[in-house]
Formats: C-alpha cells, sequence, structure tokens
C-alpha cells in the first residue's frame, strides 16, 4: 500500500518545464551617441530579461553630457525596450535583432522628453563571459551604440 501511495505522490509531482525556467538576467554595459539637436554621449547600464526564446525585456540608464555648440550640459536617460533576437540558439557567430520601446531623457533645455525608440542591432561572437554587440536607429535623434552584454549559458 505505501509503495502504491509513493508511487501516485511521484506521478502528481510534474517535472519543471521550460516555460517555468527561472528567467535568465542579462547585465549590460555601453556606451551611446545621439545626434538632435545637440551631440550627446553617455555611458549606459541596465539588463535583459528573457520573457521568450526570442524576446527579452531591456531596462537601461544612462549619464553623459550633451554639447551644444561646444558648451556641455549634464544629460541623463532612463529606457525601457523589447528585444527581438532573430538567432536565440546562436547558430552563427554574428546576428541581427531589433528592438523598440520608450525612452525618458533629461537634458538642461528642454528638460524631461519622451522618445519613442526604434533600433537595429548586431550581435557577435562570446568574449570569455561577455558577448559584444552594435547599434543604430533612431529615437528623438540618430542614436549609435555599443557595449558588452553579459552571455547566456545557452543561446543568446
Amino acid at each position: 500500500m505505501r509503495v502504491r501511495a509513493a508511487a501516485a505522490a511521484l506521478a502528481m509531482c510534474a517535472l519543471r518545464a521550460p516555460a517555468q525556467e527561472p528567467r535568465s538576467f542579462q547585465p549590460e554595459a555601453r556606451l551611446d551617441l545621439f545626434f538632435a539637436s545637440g551631440t550627446t554621449v553617455q555611458a549606459a547600464a541596465g539588463g535583459a530579461w528573457a520573457v521568450d526564446p526570442n524576446v527579452r525585456v531591456v531596462v537601461l540608464g544612462g549619464l553623459g553630457s550633451t554639447f551644444t555648440s561646444g558648451v556641455g550640459q549634464l544629460s541623463a536617460r532612463a529606457d525601457v525596450l523589447a528585444r527581438y533576437v532573430l538567432d536565440p540558439e546562436r547558430r552563427q557567430r554574428w546576428a541581427l535583432y531589433g528592438a523598440g520601446g520608450i525612452s525618458v531623457r533629461y537634458e538642461a533645455q528642454p528638460s524631461w522628453r519622451g522618445a519613442l525608440v526604434a533600433l537595429v542591432g548586431l550581435e557577435g561572437p562570446r568574449w570569455g563571459k561577455w558577448t559584444p554587440f552594435f547599434e543604430a536607429g533612431y529615437g528623438g535623434g540618430v542614436e549609435i551604440g555599443f557595449g558588452l552584454r553579459r552571455s547566456r549559458v545557452t543561446g543568446r
């Protein structure tokens, strides 16, 4: 009787499905250039959470300087983006991805403002535990960025 009860209890315990696995966090550090009414240079840090094999939710914060007529002023930003990875299994050495979302930016003039962001990126091969990337797009001006993000254990 005890053996039957133990077997029934084990049969009712489900194994963990891939969808139930904990989401992996991917920290990243980057340098971004923005070209609009002035030129902005910002260092940024943040991270991404996988919500699907192809989709990552990215949260970033940046701090730097905006140069207008040769004068630099403080600038900052916070971004929330969704990144769609075309090669989540890392089958290719280099892989394209697209990203889009919203950004809140601070500059001395005109102070805080929001922007919609659309980016195209290229992610490279692993460098140890890190993966280099390059991005270009538009979000209130032309945006170019590059940096390193932590490599996932499996896939991109």
